[in-house]
């Protein structure tokens, strides 16, 4: 049989007072908040981190790809299109030839030259957007049509091949280059391509003439970017003796409030 008094202490020890639940519940809150300021401080870290890798590998992979594809364009042709936005605008060659014989002034014009072969080059006979192009110094030089070009449309099969290390280009009309190239190249090429800076994001477009909408049907090269005013993603510097020889890229990344800036220079070798 239980006594009274020994009833009175079994009641008293069946639980924890209000006051031991109060700090127990106090110090798992200090435990809990300790923890979670930890973990939520090393994933900001990491976040930040992987954002500026991202960024850093983005800003390569533009600048990188834009320097081979402007270092192969045609000479004169790249310019900055300030009636697009912040747009680069180039012709890429296609192939390059040595003419051994070509109407250049004072000859009159023909509709053919003779090429030596180059047989390094596949050309796509069934095409007829193709233009030769012959000692380019200038954005007008590089277009067929107008009183400034020194681009001739060759015709579709319009480059044969001699049998003796020479081929024929065939135009598609007559025409007269007003210049002869000092190493007596020519250029062929068939498209215009052009990197647009849009609300953040960098497009590459192709086409025929340079005729594009920014941001319209082109491929996403990056986003991200953040340049600010005053801060065209870019521009080129002209040297007096062979037109554009520099092309300054700027980049301004930007993520979480962090920013990345890497500024590049593409040096052209101009060789028209």
């Amino acid at each position: 049989m239980i006594t009274s008094s020994r009833a009175a202490r079994l009641s008293t020890s069946a639980g924890f007072t209000l006051m031991e639940l109060v700090v127990v519940m106090v110090l798992l809150g200090i435990v809990v908040i300790a923890t979670s300021n930890f973990v939520i401080t090393g994933v900001a870290i990491f976040t930040r981190g992987v954002d500026r890798q991202n960024m850093a590998s983005t800003g390569r992979f533009v600048v990188e790809r834009l320097s081979r594809e402007v270092r192969d364009a045609v000479p004169g042709s790249v310019t900055i299109r300030d009636d697009l936005g912040d747009c680069l605008e180039f012709r890429p060659i296609e192939a390059t030839f040595f003419y051994l014989e070509a109407p250049v002034a004072p000859l009159p014009a023909a509709n053919t030259a003779i090429v030596a072969s180059n047989t390094s080059y596949s050309y796509d006979s069934a095409a007829s957007n193709y233009d030769a192009i012959v000692y380019p110094l200038v954005r007008d030089h590089v277009f067929s049509g107008g009183g400034n070009s020194r681009a001739v449309g060759v015709a579709a099969n319009g480059l044969s091949d001699n049998g003796d290390n020479s081929s024929t280009l065939q135009f598609s009309s007559s025409f007269q280059f007003p210049e002869g190239s000092p190493a007596q190249r020519l250029f062929l090429t068939r498209s215009v391509t052009s990197y647009c800076l849009v609300a953040g994001e960098l497009y590459r477009h192709t086409s025929s003439n340079g005729s594009i909408t920014p941001g319209n049907g082109g491929v996403l090269m990056g986003r991200l970017f953040a340049n600010g005013v005053g801060e065209d993603m870019f521009a080129i510097s002209q040297s007096q003796y062979s037109g554009v020889s520099l092309v300054q890229v700027f980049l301004r990344l930007n993520a979480r409030d962090e920013d990345v800036v890497l500024n590049h220079e593409i040096h052209l070798q101009q060789v028209p």
